[in-house]
């Protein structure tokens, strides 16, 4: 038995869209999420890995600010 709901087509967007609005990259996945929440944040950990968000972080650390 799945302890889940099925969504509507417009509900799976719009818990799709919560998670990008709210899963910080790389932070656990709860398992109390729904299923789609937690692909929708598998997604966005395999849109950049760790590493390039530290290299981007030091980057951008390194740039003179601008007057």
């Amino acid at each position: 038995m799945n302890p889940f709901r099925q969504l509507s087509p417009k509900e799976e967007r719009e818990f799709r869209q919560w998670a990008r609005n709210n899963y910080l990259r790389h932070t656990p996945i709860k398992g109390v999420w729904h299923p789609v929440i937690q692909d929708e944040c598998v997604r966005i950990n395999q849109m950049q890995p760790p590493f390039a968000i530290e290299e981007q972080t030091k980057k951008a650390n390194e740039q003179p600010e601008s007057l």
